[in-house]
């Protein structure tokens, strides 16, 4: 009886805490001792919930987020983390996932695109951004 009962218990709490994943926090960055050396890198192998923090520097990609992530400049500043189109006609950031934060970067070069386009969602949070040479900030 005992032994049926600790085997109940012990299969509900596995069953229970099944479902419980810890976000992680994905790093990018050029120094050698980041996870990724591009956004785009560590967007491809994040999961829902998950936090990429970026270093300073210039990074030159198309960012597609696809999944509920918040996408965070490191020092917060701007000026310090440039995200700069990979041609002048794309977006820097293409947003097609509920529930993005993006925080803290300097968008460039995205002349003929919006500098973060959101396609058809919602809750989503943008802030702390500074724009140079970009059509529309934003395209919703």
């Amino acid at each position: 009886m005992k032994i049926k009962t600790y085997s109940i218990i012990a299969l509900s709490f596995l069953l229970i805490n099944a479902n419980v994943v810890a976000a992680d926090t994905i790093t990018v960055g050029n120094s050698g001792n980041e996870n990724y050396t591009s956004i785009q890198q560590a967007v491809n192998n994040s999961v829902d919930g998950d936090t990429i923090l970026v270093n300073k520097g210039v990074y030159v990609e198309k960012v597609d987020v696809d999944k509920k992530l918040a996408v965070i400049s490191k020092s917060g500043n701007p000026e310090d983390i440039i995200i700069q189109a990979l041609h002048p006609y794309d977006h820097v950031f293409h947003v097609t996932a509920n529930n993005v934060t993006i925080k803290g970067f300097g968008l460039r070069n995205s002349s003929s695109a919006s500098g973060i386009y959101l396609d058809n969602v919602q809750y989503n949070t943008i802030g702390n951004y500074s724009a140079i040479s970009i059509s529309d900030l934003f395209f919703i």
